[in-house]
């Protein structure tokens, strides 16, 4: 792996433009839907989440952070939990459609195309978008990566490093995309009871389960990576204990607000938003702001 002096940021040639480049093309569709008058689509309010996440990214991966990580699993961790963090951000910032205003013509027409329902491309991302789907995709890929082998593996690789990056982040779309129902997302609970007490235990089990893989890394009285015991010697212990309380304390006040938010409005979100027709901003195709259609 490429060293970064510590405390200085890693503008990664490869990894920023690509950022700058998905934020871009948001906010242009946001200022597309805004101009000509879709304020209720295109508010301040996913506008100003969406630049959070993108905010989350870049500190995740290009900040200090990334070159602490070599020495600290702690750190590692933090790294981490900011990539799982801006899945909700992004996804409660309408990405779509705002996103596919925001592209040249021939690839919203391709992409909303692709994306229509019966296609396979939306059979496939309706198939992994099924709520314990979603959970158990999200929380295999969580668990696989904290393997020893594959853990200390990453750090000598940044490909491998780049891949965990793109997976926990993935991980996190996963977790949440049936609690904020982003479009597209066909997925219906089928009475409000079902909305409440589904959602609720949704929650928990992935509160649970992400709990227990933190109360591990906090509770054992042995270092779980070599890598980690090889760079900070006795004092391993200690930082995977921090790392486990980050994970552990982390998620807690995420996902149990979206619990009790659940309890207390008893469905996950309102119902779907409609978006601007296509054919009101003069292209073919219609999508949906928080569902499917």
């Amino acid at each position: 792996m490429r060293d970064v002096p510590f405390g200085q940021w890693a503008w990664r040639s490869e990894l920023l433009p690509v950022l700058v480049l998905l934020e871009a093309v948001y906010v242009t569709g946001w200022w597309i839907l805004r101009t000509r008058g879709h304020s209720r689509v295109a508010g301040r309010g996913p506008l100003g989440r969406s630049v959070l996440g993108f905010t989350f990214l870049v500190v995740a991966l290009c900040s200090p952070l990334d070159a602490w990580q070599r020495s600290s699993f702690a750190a590692h961790m933090l790294q981490h939990e900011l990539l799982m963090l801006a899945a909700p951000l992004l996804l409660s910032a309408r990405p779509m459609p705002i996103s596919l205003w925001g592209l040249p013509d021939p690839w919203r027409k391709r992409l909303g195309g692709a994306l229509a329902p019966g296609r396979p491309v939306r059979v496939l991302v309706d198939s992994l978008l099924r709520p314990w789907m979603a959970l158990a995709t999200s929380l295999m890929i969580l668990w696989t990566w904290h393997l020893p082998a594959l853990y200390n593996g990453v750090q000598t690789s940044r490909l491998l490093h780049d891949v965990q990056h793109v997976s926990f982040f993935a991980s996190g779309l996963l977790l949440w995309w049936p609690i904020i129902r982003a479009a597209p997302y066909r997925y219906r609970w089928s009475r409000e009871e079902e909305i409440l007490y589904g959602l609720v235990a949704y929650v928990l089990v992935a509160l649970t389960l992400r709990s227990l893989l933190g109360a591990y890394f906090t509770l054992t009285d042995q270092p779980v990576y070599a890598y980690y015991a090889g760079v900070l010697g006795p004092r391993a212990l200690e930082d995977q204990r921090l790392a486990g309380l980050v994970m552990w304390l982390i998620p807690l006040p995420v996902l149990g607000g979206a619990a009790l938010s659940a309890v207390w409005v008893g469905r996950p979100l309102r119902p779907p938003e409609p978006a601007p027709s296509a054919r009101s901003l003069g292209y073919e195709t219609r999508l949906t702001v928080g569902g499917g259609g």
